[in-house]
């Protein structure tokens, strides 16, 4: 997975709470973070060779799956390739897919969260649609930034919304 390809464009707070509500998402958004649309997210149609291109990334750590309301977390180095594959079953049967399926990033120092991408599945695709980062992570992406931040929280909607 390269992260790099994912493009983080600051836009207004007011822009920011028009994609939450694209989304029927509501979180509080605070100074001193950067609100983000992302342009050319994640996106694959196949669940196997996604988790195992997200578990790729030299930050991925924690690989997480609901199942129907259920968190599955799984740390990287515990993986088998027989868990990846029964993971992306669990993923590919959630009969929501929305907010189903998660890779977190490590933690530095191991109190600071930062940062994770969520999925969805949109018009077939499976999409890196919710991406929060901290600035430890902002060389992990292509950002376009007046500000700098502590976390930047991104949104991907699609292009003609």
């Amino acid at each position: 997975m390269d992260t790099k390809q994912i493009v983080l464009e600051e836009v207004t707070k007011q822009q920011f709470e028009q994609f939450q509500h694209f989304w029927g998402k509501q979180m509080r958004l605070y100074e001193g973070d950067i609100y983000s649309r992302i342009h050319n997210p994640l996106m694959e149609t196949d669940y196997v060779r996604l988790l195992f291109s997200l578990l790729d990334h030299p930050q991925a750590d924690l690989l997480c799956v609901n199942n129907q309301g259920n968190w599955i977390k799984r740390h990287k180095e515990d993986l088998s390739s027989d868990e990846v594959h029964e993971l992306a079953k669990i993923a590919a049967a959630d009969r929501y897919k929305k907010n189903f399926l998660e890779i977190k990033f490590k933690r530095y120092p191991k109190w600071f969260k930062t940062g994770h991408i969520e999925f969805t599945e949109y018009h077939g695709r499976i999409i890196g649609y919710d991406l929060h980062i901290g600035n430890v992570l902002q060389n992990e992406f292509t950002i376009n930034a007046k500000h700098s931040f502590t976390y930047n929280y991104g949104l991907w909607i699609p292009e003609d919304s």
